[in-house]
């Protein structure tokens, strides 16, 4: 399957992409780090524990920042889809528990708030890296 690099900035191509087709992007130099809809990366939005691996090996930034200040360990405690799995990659890969967005919500706020995460060992984890 050909993938063509003009998807690469579209929100709807990046949550369905398989990680084949991240690869090829990738591979054919797309920027792990190019900011797509409301400041987002794609690792704001990227919808598999692959992808989140791929682009974090591309050099995808762990702490990047969308225009509300959200990284994309928010993002993934807003996604009730998300795996504790891509959050562990997010955290080993440096990603910032204590991170505040625009409103001073961490991730864990809003894990707390409702997520399928809840009181999963990285629900713990976020809690624990508050103190």
């Amino acid at each position: 399957m050909s993938v063509s690099l003009s998807g690469w900035k579209s929100r709807d191509f990046l949550e369905s992409a398989s990680p084949d087709d991240l690869e090829q992007c990738l591979s054919e130099g797309a920027d792990p780090n190019v900011r797509i809809e409301d400041g987002e990366t794609p690792l704001h939005v990227v919808g598999t524990r692959e992808g989140v691996e791929l682009l974090l090996d591309a050099g995808a930034d762990p702490n990047a920042r969308d225009e509300t200040g959200q990284t994309p360990l928010h993002a993934a405690a807003r996604d009730s889809e998300c795996t504790p799995e891509e959050v562990e990659l997010l955290l080993d890969a440096g990603a910032d528990p204590n991170a505040r967005d625009e409103e001073g919500q961490t991730p864990w706020d809003l894990i707390e708030d409702d997520s399928s995460l809840k009181n999963t060992d990285v629900y713990w984890k976020l809690n624990d890296a508050r103190f």
